[in-house]
């Protein structure tokens, strides 16, 4: 009887020492199924994955997993999930999405086209065929004189735009009290004359009507902006037609 429990007191103590040094030193196996088909299995990691082999000249070898890959839960890189901290998550290659993308900013030289669109929220409308971001059209009303020499105010137009290229045309038809005097033409925009607009032309010998047109396009700031046509001539003029339009153009 004491022999026996002497014998039993020794495998119990082999084992438990057994599986201390199982559960203290680390394993190497050349494969390791856990579960079954139909059934399934949970593998526990309280810690790291990590490959510890080294390519040729000591590259990396990345872990590696050989099916599809289902995460219920966050993915994110470094010590807590958040924006908070320096280290993004990182992919290292091209990417394709199959179902919608949901982002918070964008930011990057890459996006678009050359970086024109670098942040904020682009919808459908704004990249859409024939798209622009905001136009205006001033029609003149009712017929319009002018008597003397001096510089007076034809049309006006407002527009509100983005810090993008404004391009704006203009066009009328008038006469002269005299065949062969001249109609001059004056753009401005915001209180300022844009010279490569100023226009002048003359009824030819034999008429007294003329057709003028003008246009400019210039890269205009953020808010609202003002076009306006200015008009002179040398005694007596009257403009029957102008239409003045402008667009922003998409960025």
């Amino acid at each position: 009887m004491r022999k026996t429990l002497s014998i039993a007191f020794i495998v119990i103590a082999s084992m438990a020492l057994t599986v201390g040094v199982v559960k203290a030193a680390s394993a190497v196996y050349d494969s390791l199924t856990v579960g079954k088909q139909g059934t399934g299995g949970v593998t526990y990691f309280n810690g790291t994955i990590a490959n510890i082999t080294t390519g040729t000249g000591g590259a990396d070898n990345p872990v590696t997993f050989g099916d599809n890959v289902r995460i219920d839960g966050r993915v994110y890189r470094g010590a807590t999930a958040g924006t908070t901290d320096s280290s993004p998550f990182i992919v290292n290659d091209n990417m394709e999405v199959a179902g919608s993308l949901t982002v918070g900013s964008l930011a990057g030289t890459g996006i678009v086209s050359s970086g024109t669109i670098l942040d904020g929220t682009v919808a459908t409308a704004d990249i859409a065929d024939n798209a622009v971001t905001s136009s205006g059209e001033s029609n003149l009303s009712v017929l319009q004189s002018i008597t003397d020499s001096d510089i007076h105010t034809l049309q006006t137009l407002t527009i509100s735009t983005d810090e993008s290229p404004l391009f704006c045309t203009w066009s009328g038809y008038g006469d002269t009290i005299n065949a062969a005097e001249g109609i001059w033409i004056y753009v401005k925009l915001d209180g300022v004359y844009i010279n490569e607009a100023y226009r002048i032309m003359k009824t030819p010998p034999g008429t007294r009507h003329v057709t003028l047109a003008t246009n400019f396009l210039r890269t205009v700031s953020a808010g609202t902006h003002t076009v306006e046509i200015d008009w002179s001539t040398v005694t007596l003029a009257h403009m029957y037609q102008a239409t003045l339009n402008c667009i922003e153009l998409k960025r």
